[in-house]
């Protein structure tokens, strides 16, 4: 075997196992219910096998994160006040998928099930003897944006429509809203990645809605440009990012990579805020836009340096960091799986193949 053959399987197998350490496929928010004394955080392993989980904590720009490990079918409890100073958002980051569950006590009353809702447009369908909403809005881009509050009928009619401004990663809005009456749903649209949750109060009692999307937010691709599909070629692939290349030399490189049996080339490119009106993530349940994407496509290389390795959700909490660090991309996993028409992009619907 050639040296340079066996440096480069020594190095992917080196990737990999990194990446099995540290890659997350789930992340479920917690928005400032209440005050730390108040709050009380309940995990418990589902499974006959140990998990780790992280809280993370976003501070004046920097991702704090603290990491755990539950043994088989242990429950711990973490009081608010132990890791908060203040009521602030934070969130639960876990590599399973169904292993854990993760619960929220505010004041000795259990907040219903925490969600992963990152999509910028969701409805939350409200009871029909609602009264107000308290509602929770966390900004999960780098970008201000601006949100759009619509309570529509069941026609569709809009019988109030307020504004909130986001301005930093990690803003949290909340406020209690008088509902019109005949209102059928909450309407939320944001223009980047953002979480929101709602509880309804009726003259009877308080109720969670959970947010559907409906449809998956559009994006607005270049006509002129290419699309790929970038994600990992195994059987249960979990997370996936797109590209746009106008250059037609590498159009033809990332065409062959689709149907090739030799070894696939790593994607080495440099990244923007932004989600650049293609890039989302067709994993996803709500096929979410990231807040970040590829501004250029460097090479379809044999090989990398490890150091710019990691994962698009890793991108996505750690942008910042990233831009920091010079803002290149080379993640090892991660292969040019399919071409995408513009179509596919804007509504964020996969066609058969």
């Amino acid at each position: 075997m050639k040296i340079s053959t066996l440096l480069r399987l020594t190095l992917i197998w080196m990737a990999t196992f990194a990446a099995q350490q540290v890659w997350a496929t789930k992340t479920v928010f917690v928005p400032a219910f209440c005050e730390p004394k108040d709050l009380m955080l309940r995990i418990q392993n589902l499974s006959a096998e140990p998990q780790m989980f992280w809280i993370q904590r976003q501070v004046q720009g920097d991702l704090l994160e603290k990491a755990y490990e539950l043994h088989a079918r242990e429950t711990l409890s973490i009081p608010g006040d132990a890791i908060l100073d203040q009521p602030e958002s934070l969130s639960f980051k876990t590599h399973s998928e169904l292993g854990l569950k993760f619960k929220v006590n505010c004041e000795g009353q259990a907040a219903p099930v925490l969600s992963d809702f990152v999509t910028p447009q969701v409805s939350h369908y409200l009871p029909t003897d609602a009264l107000t909403v308290k509602l929770w809005l966390l900004n999960l881009s780098l970008e201000p944006q601006s949100v759009f509050l619509r309570f529509l009928s069941s026609t569709g009619e809009v019988l109030d429509q307020q504004e909130v401004q986001l301005k930093n990663y990690y803003d949290t809005f909340s406020d209690k809203i008088s509902v019109p009456n005949n209102t059928q749903r909450l309407e939320i649209l944001g223009a980047h990645r953002l979480h929101s949750w709602v509880a309804a109060q009726t003259s009877w009692n308080e109720v969670f809605v959970p947010g559907i999307a409906v449809a998956p937010a559009p994006l607005a691709p270049a006509p002129d440009a290419t699309y790929f599909l970038v994600s990992t070629k195994d059987a249960m692939a979990s997370e996936s990012f797109v590209i746009q290349i106008t250059e037609p030399e590498m159009i033809a490189k990332a065409r062959e990579q689709i149907h090739s049996t030799g070894f696939p080339k790593i994607v080495v490119a440099r990244i923007q805020v932004g989600d650049g009106g293609f890039n989302r993530s067709f994993h996803r349940h709500d096929r979410a836009p990231f807040s970040w994407s590829v501004s250029h496509v460097d090479a379809l290389a044999d090989f990398a340096h490890i150091d710019c390795d990691g994962s698009p959700e890793i991108i996505e909490e750690r942008l910042q960091q990233r831009l920091n660090e010079g803002g290149r991309i080379c993640f090892w996993r991660y292969r040019v799986v399919r071409e995408l028409s513009s179509v596919e992009v804007q509504k964020g619907l996969l066609a058969k193949p």
